[in-house]
């Protein structure tokens, strides 16, 4: 039995509630995503739990190990119901290398789940520690440490790192798939700090090493990328041709995750009624959070063709997913930037204009802080539209000028 089921079966066994477990120690909410294994608290909180809930030496001893390589292989069997790894501890390794290298290693299998973000960072920052001098472990290092920021939703601090892993991968030989990825997030989050050019040089890439090797998968996305680069660059030709590439080369699955793509083009170019059809073809293909980015794109559609009730329903459905998603697994700021523009959206629908202006100026600083310029550019625009509305010309033109100067990463 885990940890976590063991702390259920004590506190039941004892019959106790979690506020009795927790008081004067955390919150109920923070004890309930203990026991349910969506945290790790930290040690003197966890002997204490295990104190207040009488627990046997052995699980005490257990559930306060401090080997962080120890840790993460109960953590990550209690994230998913697969066979535990048999990744041998940290404390076989021999030398500082291969202990970095083996904490890369399981990094690697942490990434895969990207709600586990806060046990993937913990164990960057002990390999980190490490001090590794290999060029590859660099590479790994960099990598990971950029997907990890893209996840979070830092765009800009995600492309320095990935910019990093490049630099190093020509001081090593680093395996296809490796590049493939590289070069696939690179496409990704340079598209989102609108770094057109870089990111279809990227996505370029991607594609060229996918198909050598048959991933049809990141070829697809990574073309996506590109065409999508194209698109917001303002060469809508390049980017047709490249949509029309995809549609007759990728089928089945694939093929119907393009479908996103040609939605967003065909709206760009006021089809809405087509847009919508390809962005539902393309929502049948996908499923949970990945859903999200469809249901954004239809929401817009409906609301740009006066379909209100539609609009709602599809905002009612991705507050659904997202309530489902973080009923099991804890939310990522990307996640949690979904959540947010979600909100904005159910608001809008309404048209209910001065409550949505409230909610977005609650809603702002997010994103500007995660330096999402695209989102942030997003909302400047509304607030200045909103204020124009309102015959105040004073604040359309600070919302509008805000949205002309780019925001600068925190360092």
């Amino acid at each position: 039995m885990t940890v976590w089921r063991q702390l259920k079966s004590q506190r039941k066994k004892l019959q106790m509630k979690q506020a009795d477990v927790c008081h004067g120690l955390c919150s109920v909410s923070y004890y309930s995503k203990i026991e349910n294994g969506r945290v790790i608290p930290e040690e003197n909180l966890a002997a204490a739990l295990g104190e207040r809930l009488q627990l046997t030496e052995g699980t005490s001893t257990k559930y306060s190990n401090s080997n962080l390589a120890e840790w993460l292989l109960l953590h990550t069997t209690l994230l998913s119901e697969e066979e535990p790894s048999t990744t041998p501890s940290a404390s076989q390794a021999d030398g500082r290398e291969e202990t970095a290298l083996l904490f890369v290693l399981k990094l690697r299998e942490l990434l895969k789940k990207p709600y586990a973000a806060d046990a993937a960072w913990k164990l960057y920052n002990q390999a980190e520690c490490e001090h590794p001098s290999d060029s590859r472990v660099r590479f790994l290092l960099h990598k990971a440490r950029g997907v990890l920021y893209y996840a979070e939703g830092w765009p800009e601090h995600a492309s320095r790192s990935l910019l990093q892993a490049y630099c190093a991968a020509a001081e090593t030989q680093p395996a296809v798939d490796e590049m493939i990825d590289l070069h696939l997030y690179a496409a990704l989050t340079m598209l989102e700090s609108e770094n057109e050019e870089s990111a279809y040089f990227h996505a370029a890439a991607c594609v060229r090493l996918a198909a050598e090797t048959g991933d049809v998968k990141s070829c697809t996305k990574a073309m996506e990328a590109g065409a999508e680069a194209l698109l917001y660059a303002g060469l809508k030709e390049e980017a047709e041709r490249d949509l029309l590439l995809l549609q007759q080369n990728i089928t089945g699955e694939s093929g119907e995750r393009t479908s996103l793509m040609r939605g967003k083009y065909y709206r760009q170019r006021g089809q809405s009624a087509e847009a919508a059809s390809m962005l539902q073809k393309s929502y049948r293909s996908r499923d949970g959070m990945d859903r999200l980015e469809v249901i954004y794109e239809l929401v817009h559609v409906f609301m740009e063709m006066g379909m209100y009730e539609d609009a709602r329903t599809w905002t009612a459905h991705a507050q659904t997913t997202i309530a489902e998603f973080e009923s099991n697994h804890p939310l990522s700021s990307r996640d949690t930037g979904w959540k947010h523009l979600f909100t904005f959206l159910s608001s809008c629908c309404s048209q209910s204009m001065d409550e949505t202006k409230e909610i977005v100026l609650q809603i702002l600083p997010y994103f500007e802080t995660r330096v999402q310029w695209r989102h942030c550019r997003y909302f400047y625009n509304w607030l200045a539209e909103h204020a124009l509305s309102k015959q105040d010309v004073k604040g359309g033109l600070y919302w509008r000028t805000k949205a002309g100067n780019r925001l600068l990463p925190s360092s």
